[in-house]
C-alpha cells in the first residue's frame, strides 16, 4: 500500500505572507524618523565695533530657528593682523586697522559679518570733564560732565547739558569734583547699567582711557 505525501504541507500561503507584510509596514512609527532642520538665518548682536589695541569683546551669534539640527559655527577674521576671533566669538584687537569678522554655518550656507575698526592708543582723543558724583540707583557708576559738547555719540551735541553716566571709570577717579581728561566711545549692546528704580536718567558713555 502506497502512502500519499502532501507536498504543500510546508509551503507558506501567499495570502498569509502578503497580510503579514502589510501589518509589519503599518506598525512602523513615522514619528521616530528625525528630519534635519536647516538653519534659516544667522545674525550677530553687533554689525560694527570700535576697539583700541589690546581690547577684547565678545560677539554673540543667534541662529534661526533655535531648534536647527546643526548649530556648529565657524568664526574667522579677514585680517588677523588687525583683530583675531576665537571659536566662541571673542574678538581681540591686535593692531590699528580695519577687518571684518565673519561667522558662518557648516558649509558656509548662512553668514553674518561685523566690521571692526581698531584704533591705536596713541590716536585716542582726550576731552576734559568733571566727576559730579555717584549716580542715584545704578550701582557704583558715577556721573560726569564734559566741559564742552562732544561728538561721536548717538545723542545730539550738548544732550542733557553734557552730563553722562560713565561705564569703566577706574576706581581711583571716582571722586566727586575730580577733574579728569578722558577718551571715550559709545557703549556696546552688552555694556549697560543695572538700575534699581528710576533708571539712569542720563545717556551712557564707555570710558576707554583716563589721564
Amino acid at each position: 500500500m502506497k502512502t500519499k505525501v502532501n507536498l504543500q504541507k510546508n509551503v507558506a500561503n501567499p495570502m498569509i505572507v502578503a497580510f503579514c507584510v502589510i501589518v509589519a509596514l503599518a506598525s512602523c512609527d513615522t514619528k521616530d524618523v528625525v528630519k534635519d532642520i536647516a538653519v534659516a538665518d544667522i545674525t550677530l548682536d553687533e554689525t560694527s565695533l570700535n576697539l583700541w589695541v589690546g581690547e577684547k569683546t565678545n560677539l554673540k551669534a543667534t541662529i534661526e530657528p533655535a531648534n536647527a539640527t546643526n548649530t556648529t559655527l565657524k568664526w574667522s577674521s579677514q585680517y588677523e593682523n588687525v583683530a583675531i576671533v576665537s571659536n566662541t566669538g571673542e574678538v581681540i584687537a591686535v593692531a590699528k586697522g580695519e577687518t571684518t569678522i565673519t561667522v558662518a554655518t557648516v558649509g558656509d550656507i548662512k553668514k553674518a559679518t561685523c566690521t571692526v575698526l581698531v584704533t591705536d592708543e596713541a590716536d585716542l582723543e582726550y576731552v576734559n570733564a568733571t566727576v559730579l558724583g555717584k549716580g542715584l540707583d545704578c550701582g557704583n557708576h558715577f556721573v560726569i560732565q564734559f566741559d564742552d559738547s562732544v561728538t561721536g555719540l548717538p545723542f545730539p551735541s550738548g544732550y542733557w547739558n553734557n552730563v553722562y553716566y560713565e561705564y569703566n571709570l577706574p576706581e581711583e577717579y571716582k571722586i566727586a569734583g575730580k577733574r579728569i581728561s578722558l577718551a571715550f566711545r559709545a557703549p556696546k549692546s552688552d555694556e549697560n547699567l543695572i538700575c534699581t528704580t528710576m533708571g539712569p536718567g542720563y545717556p551712557l558713555i564707555f570710558i576707554v582711557k583716563v589721564k
